[in-house]
């Protein structure tokens, strides 16, 4: 049996290759876009795995700069119609230049949950501030803590197989390995049709609460504007919401 490797998700090229089709709703796009400033802002995309976002920003007329920690997703942002409309680095936003400045940037995708430790979180708002200007925007999503999304993750609750045209399919099954405070590791399954090939990726997220999100942000100098639970946008419930979507502003 092959041995799952960690966030394969991000790194192995046959996933890379399906995480469009895995992840084809647009709620959390057109939510963000409805939020930016109008073009040609300046915006930042972190985390901006297979580029669909950034380009379609770009194609609207933003300046866009996106940055992903994986070399293999940002490699194939890069071979997309219109890639060149879109300035693309390899690494996390701790690593871009310095001088760049951004009217607004966004983080998609629950990525904000891939940041493990508190100063991994100290260290994205210090920078994601340092790129911004003055009432610059500052935008992301986490799952709500409270919500107990990974007592969903389980084989018996898969969705159907995902059709990937010509005649090829995957099947995606989730199973928690640990939970332990506000950490979750789980492994993912993907079963490819009809070459009978499966591909196993383990990942780890936080799920950080409301208030430790605040306090980091507000420690780095930005000012809550907006926390909505859901992409329609409805106001966030601690108790309810399956989301905390955030909008800051740089003060």
């Amino acid at each position: 049996m092959t041995e799952p490797l960690q966030d394969a998700l991000y790194e192995d090229q046959r996933l890379v290759a399906v995480y469009d089709a895995l992840n084809a709703s647009r709620d959390d796009f057109d939510f963000y876009q409805r939020q930016l400033p109008a073009p040609p802002s300046q915006v930042l995309d972190i985390g901006c795995g297979t580029g669909r976002f950034a380009v379609d920003l770009a194609r609207q007329g933003y300046h866009v700069t996106a940055c992903d920690p994986a070399v293999d997703m940002v490699d194939y942002a890069q071979k997309r119609p219109d890639a060149a409309l879109v300035a693309w680095h390899h690494g996390a936003v701790t690593g871009l230049p310095s001088d760049l400045g951004f009217d607004a940037a966004v983080m998609t995708g629950h990525a904000f949950q891939c940041l493990l430790s508190d100063e991994d979180m100290r260290q994205f708002f210090e920078v994601s501030r340092s790129h911004l200007v003055e009432k610059g925007v500052l935008m992301f999503e986490s799952r709500n803590p409270k919500a107990r999304a990974w007592d969903r993750w389980m084989p018996d609750h898969a969705g159907p197989p995902v059709d990937l045209g010509a005649g090829q399919s995957v099947a995606v099954t989730h199973e928690v390995i640990t939970h332990r405070a506000s950490y979750v590791t789980f492994e993912e399954r993907y079963h490819f049709w009809p070459d009978n090939v499966e591909k196993r990726s383990v990942s780890t997220l936080r799920f950080a609460s409301e208030q430790e999100i605040l306090s980091g942000a507000e420690a780095a100098g930005f000012q809550l504007v907006q926390l909505c639970g859901d992409w329609p946008g409805a106001p966030f419930q601690e108790d309810q919401s399956p989301e905390m979507i955030f909008k800051f502003l740089a003060v």
